[in-house]
């Protein structure tokens, strides 16, 4: 599986941008980060930021992206935003001390990544003792061929983000529940529940340091 690079989505800002906007992914989204609470948010993989932006029960929140042009995106979008910080860096390798947040999400991230118990251990060292972690990625279900399927029932404007995400799906890590469970445990979370997202495309975690 071919490591993605910081050059694969700085020309893709606004097709991100566009996907993270969609009333689909928004929901996805906001199932993975419901009742999730804390002073310190690091949304890991933030893209254009969007997500970081919407969670304003937090006091101090952390968006970081692989792409410096996603960064800048975020930064450009949410400059009036109180409390909310974007930073370039690879969530393999965070710029920042242990134990800095108390709470940690990442949406459509570790799927993506050729060695994701990397990036576990590097979320579950910056997160506080009794801190609390969120995923979302594709579902094992989930295809192109669904994709397809359900775009038929969106707007026109938000279909190719759906068709997108179904392809690349199919060509990385979809993860079972089971799965996602023994990484996690292996990282050193407890408590983790895995379950379907209400509409079946994606494999939401939760998980406790």
């Amino acid at each position: 599986m071919r490591r993605f690079t910081a050059a694969d989505f700085d020309n893709k800002t606004d097709f991100f941008d566009q996907m993270a906007a969609s009333s689909w992914f928004i929901q996805l989204q906001h199932e993975a980060s419901r009742n999730l609470s804390g002073t310190n948010l690091l949304d890991a993989g933030c893209g254009t930021g969007r997500l970081a932006a919407r969670l304003q029960q937090f006091e101090n929140r952390v968006g970081v992206d692989l792409s410096t042009e996603m960064v800048r995106e975020a930064s450009e979008l949410h400059s009036k935003e109180a409390g909310l910080t974007f930073v370039t860096a690879d969530v393999e390798a965070l710029p920042f001390p242990d134990y800095q947040f108390d709470a940690v999400i990442s949406t459509c991230v570790l799927f993506l990544l050729p060695d994701p118990e990397r990036a576990l251990a590097e979320l579950y060292r910056v997160q506080t003792k009794g801190g609390e972690l969120r995923l979302l990625n594709p579902s094992p279900a989930f295809s192109f061929a669904r994709a397809e399927k359900d775009a038929h029932h969106l707007p026109a404007q938000e279909r190719n983000g759906l068709l997108q995400w179904g392809r690349i799906a199919e060509r990385r890590h979809r993860f079972t529940e089971l799965e996602l469970k023994h990484r996690l445990a292996a990282a050193g979370y407890r408590e983790a529940d895995v379950s379907l997202s209400t509409c079946g495309r994606a494999t939401i975690a939760a998980a406790i340091k």
